[in-house]
């Protein structure tokens, strides 16, 4: 594991590894940066479903909030066993679920 990307609704992502012997260990945390999108021109339909109610009081859902985070594993490339992703903060504010919009790993591939 070398890093990773990820866009979605969290604004914050603590990273855990679980190497091959099975400890844990905290990676780090990143912080999202705000991504604009155009949800009625893009490939993959409608806007994803928050778990939002259909609106408080007579309001409308609240407009999805998108985060981008990019994260590099310090100390450069390790040999893992699992990866655990606490997502934080979720955007907007009383959302139910994680949606992820695009997620790349980062990775080496070792020469035998």
């Amino acid at each position: 594991f070398a890093g990773m990307e990820i866009i979605s609704n969290s604004r914050n992502i603590e990273t855990y590894s679980t190497d091959e012997e099975g400890k844990e260990k905290y990676l780090f945390t990143s912080r999202g940066m705000k991504v604009e999108t155009d949800d009625e021109n893009d490939e993959n339909g409608a806007v994803a479903d928050f778990g939002m109610p259909e609106g408080i009081g007579g309001e409308p859902p609240p407009k999805p909030e998108w985060y981008k985070c990019v994260m590099i594993n310090p100390g450069g490339p390790e040999t893992i066993s699992c990866l655990h992703l606490k997502m934080l903060s979720l955007r907007p504010a009383r959302a139910s679920r994680v949606n992820i919009r695009l997620m790349k790993l980062k990775g080496r591939i070792p020469s035998a």
